[in-house]
């Protein structure tokens, strides 16, 4: 059974070294790990060049049939972020948006990032959010009800900001780790339930063999494993990819 990895890069992070890097390396991973479809976002977007990340992004992964992408906005350019929506959300590869609190200098509880979201309700894309803030998610998704809100690394976090966020029907975790993390996939499902737990790897900075290790050694019935591998983001983005059955 292959599975979706909804939380994977395009490009190279400063300050960490990749042997190699190129269409190459996504196609031998996904082989090598069973991976079925990828939804990335562009690392040069994030950082420092939010216009020409995303059209290099698509470049990318136009003419692939299991990769997708993640629009990159930022708070800083709520305007430009817009025109980025509105070039983009139309287009079937784009199922997502995503934003980056550390990278855009930008908090999750501040005006910029509130008028952000604001504007990002009317697309109704699903939004990944990397935020160092995790006690101010609910609030946040609490604002934005009608807006689906994965938290990025949050499922490896402490039971207290589980069980914070747990009320939120519109809020999603992925467990993606540096290190893995024991317990992390069964207090996830356990304080969430298993649909609003997604896989996702940190590819191409974290190999997929962390999360997936994870997920495997859990103890976990096989239905949650399966929603946790492929289902629940195939239903959240819309997407088929082939051989996710």
């Amino acid at each position: 059974m292959k599975y979706i990895d909804m939380h994977a890069h395009y490009g190279r992070f400063p300050g960490i070294p990749l042997l190699r890097f190129g269409r190459d390396l996504y196609k031998s991973v996904n082989e090598r790990y069973g991976i079925g479809a990828m939804v990335l976002s562009s690392t040069r977007a994030i950082i420092h060049d939010m216009r020409g990340g995303n059209a290099e992004l698509l470049a990318f992964i136009a003419d692939d049939p299991d990769m997708y992408g993640y629009i990159v906005a930022n708070p800083l350019d709520v305007e430009g972020s817009e025109r980025e929506m509105r070039k983009y959300a139309g287009n079937k590869k784009f199922v997502g948006v995503k934003v980056h609190e550390t990278y855009s200098y930008t908090h999750i509880s501040s005006e910029r990032m509130e008028k952000l979201f604001t504007m990002l309700d009317g697309f109704r894309l699903p939004v990944k959010i990397h935020t160092e803030s995790p006690e101010m998610l609910a609030p946040l998704a609490e604002r934005h009800r009608e807006l689906p809100i994965i938290a990025a690394h949050i499922g490896v976090n402490s039971p207290d900001v589980l069980r914070r966020i747990s009320k939120c029907a519109n809020i999603y975790v992925d467990f993606a780790s540096s290190v893995p993390v024991d317990g992390a996939v069964e207090r996830s499902v356990a304080i969430l339930g298993p649909e609003k737990v997604l896989f996702g790897s940190d590819m191409p900075i974290i190999s997929p063999c962390s999360a997936l290790g994870m997920l495997m050694g859990a103890d976990i019935d096989d239905s949650q494993r399966e929603l946790i591998l492929w289902k629940n983001s195939a239903k959240l983005f819309a997407i088929s990819p082939g051989g996710c059955q």
